[in-house]
């Protein structure tokens, strides 16, 4: 997909996180992060804001490359950007905590406690009450 596709999909209204969540998986897969980086840049430039979904791809991509810092801050803003129904990696969410814990960082530990724990008692409910 090229940049102006994305732009036009955009433009039309489909699905965009679908669009970028797809397209960020084969950065992912490629290695590519600069491209998805440029990618969220362009995305600021139009006045969207990536989902979730996005910065979850971003945060796991940077946590396979070990560049924990970056993948904290991308599964931060994945939290603030939350849907209702996204549920962090918890592989991911054990990685960055442990990363915090290691760094001191008690208190964006225990925020990402509790952000965990909200998340789970909402996935219980929503099997519960689809």
């Amino acid at each position: 997909m090229t940049w102006q596709e994305l732009k036009d999909s955009l433009r039309s209204g489909n699905k965009v996180e679908n669009i970028l969540t797809f397209a960020f998986q084969i950065f992912k897969k490629r290695g590519l992060l600069g491209k998805a980086e440029g990618c969220i840049n362009q995305l600021k430039v139009l006045g969207e804001e990536p989902k979730s979904r996005v910065w979850a791809v971003m945060a796991q991509s940077y946590c396979a490359g070990k560049e924990m810092e970056k993948a904290v801050k991308a599964l931060e803003k994945a939290i603030k950007s939350v849907s209702r129904k996204w549920v962090p990696d918890p592989t991911l969410l054990s990685s960055c905590h442990d990363y915090l814990r290691e760094r001191g960082e008690e208190k964006a530990v225990e925020d990402m406690l509790a952000f965990r724990k909200s998340r789970l008692s909402s996935a219980v409910s929503m099997v519960k009450d689809p």
